[in-house]
């Protein structure tokens, strides 16, 4: 451990890896020949005569939000297009590979797809790139829907679809989106901005219904498989509850302290006899052994590394409940319907969440969210009172209030 972390400001082995090796930053485009080259085309190569969207397009492309979580909000949009164009081929774009598994689970498109601003870095994620713009091509898509989160705007230009539509201005954490010139239907966006509510804006723009209720029904094979996983281990019809242990790697300093999160499952699991069933990816096994070391006399049972998201919410969904940090798993957890307890530190629930009781948020009323995800987080703010400050006590409060 870093000797600059206390033991009570740790947070993860990852957010260490971080702070030495890899600061976070978002793929950034504005400078240079490709940011010229793009201006170019979108000014150029793209034809902007056309503003009228069909009434019966053959097919569309649609982005979803960014990694899991912007996927998981991205459902109520992809649900409105479905219905406004119920006999168009809809191909679903998503960032990451999560995202994608998620997309698949709504059922709401017709063809799922994966294109990263890294495709174009090295040969092989060009050759993966360029065979999946021929995919959609051959389609020949009318129109083009994106969002502020979807991030692989640019890429999508050579497919000159007619009809472009997407955000403009800045986004929700007051960065400003580059790509509007690409759009020949604008919808401009604001900081501070609900992200459901930026949704519902597109939706508007092309005349569709919208309903805000981010919600999927597992198939009936998952569930069973996700009963059976859990009667294996299951000792005298016990319970359980999930727990979010390590956050999407460049974001791990999201992660409420591990610390505070071993003591919460120790009065868990001796007061309410729920078992903890830990979740994340493979970069949180270190992480997971610390929660060990904390609690040893905690049956913690570990999926970290080893399902899918489908595999994930089918588990999640036979739980009691279940507690996350502000990340795609949390709202993986309430799109399953399982109550859900948010916890958020730098981040905004006013902005990205999206759900009802029996869900709920747990944060430091005193904090004024910062919305420092980058490295900015790590030297002006080290220590993250936001969430270091958040006491066991408020989150177990929230949890009994949820159970009953």
């Amino acid at each position: 451990m870093d000797k600059k972390i206390s033991p009570e400001n740790y947070v993860c082995q990852s957010l260490i890896n971080l702070k030495k090796n890899r600061p976070f930053s978002q793929p950034n485009f504005k400078q240079g020949f490709l940011s010229k080259a793009i201006h170019f085309f979108s000014k150029y190569y793209l034809d902007n005569r056309q503003k009228n969207i069909p009434l019966n397009p053959r097919a569309i492309v649609v982005t979803t939000g960014g990694n899991l979580g912007g996927a998981i909000i991205s459902t109520s949009l992809l649900k409105s297009i479905r219905i406004r164009f119920p006999s168009a081929k809809i191909h679903v774009v998503s960032n990451s590979k999560p995202g994608k598994e998620f997309a698949e689970l709504t059922d709401l498109g017709d063809y799922y797809h994966v294109i990263k601003l890294s495709d174009v870095k090295n040969v092989w994620g060009l050759i993966r790139y360029v065979s999946t713009m021929i995919k959609i091509a051959v389609t020949r898509p009318e129109v083009l829907i994106t969002n502020h989160d979807c991030g692989v705007d640019a890429l999508l230009i050579p497919l000159r679809i007619p009809i472009r539509i997407g955000n403009t201005g800045i986004n929700i954490t007051g960065h400003s989106l580059p790509w509007g010139n690409i759009y020949n239907l604008r919808v401009p966006i604001s900081k501070g901005e609900r992200w459901v509510d930026t949704y519902q804006s597109i939706a508007k723009k092309i005349e569709a219904p919208f309903d805000k209720t981010i919600k999927i029904e597992l198939k009936a094979e998952n569930k069973k498989w996700a009963k059976e996983t859990l009667t294996k281990i299951q000792n005298n019809n016990e319970k359980f509850f999930a727990i979010q242990v390590g956050v999407w790697g460049p974001q791990s300093f999201k992660q409420w302290p591990i610390q505070r999160l071993g003591n919460l499952c120790e009065n868990v699991w001796n007061e309410k006899r729920l078992r903890p069933i830990a979740f994340g990816d493979i970069y949180a096994m270190k992480s997971f052994e610390h929660l060990e070391n904390i609690s040893p006399d905690v049956p913690f049972i570990s999926f970290i590394g080893k399902t899918s998201v489908e595999q994930a919410a089918a588990l999640i969904s036979m739980c009691e409940v279940s507690i996350c940090n502000d990340s795609g798993l949390m709202h993986l957890s309430a799109a399953v319907g399982t109550p859900t307890i948010g916890i958020y530190g730098m981040t905004d629930p006013d902005i990205t969440w999206s759900y009802e009781e029996p869900h709920s948020v747990v944060k430091r009323p005193d904090c004024n969210p910062c919305y420092h995800l980058d490295s900015r987080i790590l030297t002006k703010c080290e220590h993250k009172m936001c969430l270091t400050q958040l006491g066991v006590n408020e989150v177990y409060k929230s949890v009994i209030k949820t159970l009953y």
